[in-house]
């Protein structure tokens, strides 16, 4: 563990990463006002990012909302990668011309799962890699009256400094940020819905039977075109990530739940650190590939076990979706036992076929029933539809 300062010798202001622990809302707004004043005063482009009750609280104590830019959090903490390139975008642009730039922003923590959490975390220690170097202040707020405890133990880990009402101090418990990761990498990460499809492949040759599968997976959920898309070219692009640095196999899962659709890339390879997080233009660790699957999709999170790698992405949708039932499969196992899907149906099915086994017990029986029809057709051709004794060759 390391520890970083806030100021260099010569006073010229460096990078300042700050974990702010309140408990009322009036201490966080008694924190901000100097926070925006000060800004104000020095010049600074000043941005604060906090719920919509609590801005009204800020505006109403300051009195202008001259000087310095207030948003929603539920508009910008939407989700971790897209959220973090839009604040590397806003402080590249605060900062371009020689200006220092000073940001408070409090993300939405309630509602979220464990995996998601832990991303968000992680965004915070990205941070730490993303801005390094730039005359940015970042105040972050966390409410110790209502987060769970591990949410407080990460935010000790990812600030190198932490503050409190009347007090700052370097934490004892701040990570460099690829350990970080490689903490949160080393996670379990929660197995996918019983509900699940999956397919296999063993190259980056069959790729395109990743790609016939989530078509289908989509024509049989309804998913609009543009989430196929997201859908479709998020998944290629992990899989040939994986293809990178392994001989395969790959799986591919994915599944619903509500209105929300999940994908898991399962392989053996290792990732680089903090992919899906900092734009390759930034960061030289970074996959270009990854970062972009992340800004269209609303989740990616790696997990590694091992010489096994994870890569799971959700995407929201619009409407509620609903897993299709064995029922909904049965109309085509009869086609699918014959061979007469088309190739995207074969994909889905077969994937299907390899998670339920009473779904494969229909096939088979379906295939029992062709075969015998196959025998029977054969034995009819061998003899004439029909006999008389006037057909029996003459005899001597």
């Amino acid at each position: 563990m390391t520890s970083a300062g806030s100021v260099d010798v010569s006073g010229a202001r460096s990078y300042i990463h700050q974990a702010f622990f309140y408990e009322t809302p009036d201490e966080l707004i008694d924190a901000l006002v100097p926070f925006v004043n000060d800004g104000r005063e020095a010049g600074e482009n000043v941005l604060v990012v906090i719920s919509k009750e609590k801005g009204a609280m800020l505006l109403e104590r300051l009195g202008t909302s001259d000087g310095f830019q207030l948003l929603d959090s539920v508009d910008v903490y939407t989700s971790p990668t897209k959220t973090l390139a839009a604040y590397i975008a806003t402080v590249r642009g605060g900062t371009n011309d020689g200006r220092a730039m000073r940001v408070a922003g409090e993300p939405i923590w309630t509602g979220l799962s464990a995996v998601e959490i832990a991303e968000w975390a992680c965004v915070e220690s990205a941070c730490n890699v993303a801005f390094a170097g730039s005359r940015l202040t970042m105040f972050c707020p966390y409410d110790t009256s209502v987060l769970d405890p591990a949410i407080i133990a990460a935010a000790r880990q990812t600030h190198p400094e932490l503050r409190s009402v009347g007090r700052i101090v370097t934490s004892d418990h701040y990570f460099e940020p690829s350990q970080f990761h490689s903490m949160v990498r080393a996670t379990d990460m929660p197995s996918p819905s019983t509900e699940h499809e999956a397919c296999s492949i063993v190259s980056a040759d069959e790729l395109w039977r990743i790609q016939l599968f989530v078509d289908a997976f989509s024509e049989l959920h309804a998913l609009p075109p543009k989430l196929t898309n997201d859908l479709r070219a998020g998944v290629i692009e992990v899989a040939k990530t994986a293809f990178e640095g392994t001989a395969g196999p790959v799986k591919l899962f994915l599944w619903i739940e509500a209105n929300q659709v999940f994908s898991d890339v399962v392989g053996s390879w290792q990732s680089v650190p903090f992919a899906g997080y900092i734009p390759h233009s930034s960061e030289e660790h970074e996959s270009p590939g990854l970062w972009s699957v992340g800004q269209a999709c609303d989740l990616i999170a790696v997990r590694e076990h091992g010489a096994v790698t994870t890569v799971r992405l959700k995407f929201y949708n619009d409407t509620e979706l609903v897993n299709p039932t064995c029922q909904e499969y049965a109309e085509f196992l009869g086609v699918y036992a014959i061979g007469a899907c088309n190739p995207s149906e074969t994909v889905m099915i077969e994937g299907h076929l390899a998670e339920c086994s009473s779904c494969w017990d229909e096939v088979e029986r379906f295939g029992s029933v062709v075969a015998m029809m196959r025998v029977a057709r054969a034995s009819d051709a061998a003899w004439p539809t029909t006999h008389h004794p006037d057909d029996d060759p003459p005899t001597d």
